[in-house]
């Protein structure tokens, strides 16, 4: 679940073209982060906690607020 998980993250970094480093200088509401998370929670079983911790996020409150702010946004 987890090796999926970091995959993902791997592969949006590249995207991105941050390196690990950038997670810890981005802000913990960066619309790059709340992107990855909201594909982690979408593509993955991982905890909201994991996916904190794993982007530097912040609390896994802080996440989950913030996953749920987008999906109530209209498209």
């Amino acid at each position: 679940m987890e090796v999926h998980a970091e995959e993902i993250v791997v592969e949006e970094m590249k995207r991105r073209r941050w390196r690990e480093e950038e997670l810890g200088r981005r802000a913990k509401g960066h619309a790059g982060k709340v992107a990855m998370a909201e594909r982690l929670r979408a593509e993955t079983a991982v905890t909201v906690k994991w996916i904190a911790e794993e982007l530097q996020i912040g609390a896994w409150t802080h996440v989950s607020n913030m996953l749920s702010r987008q999906r109530r946004k209209p498209k």
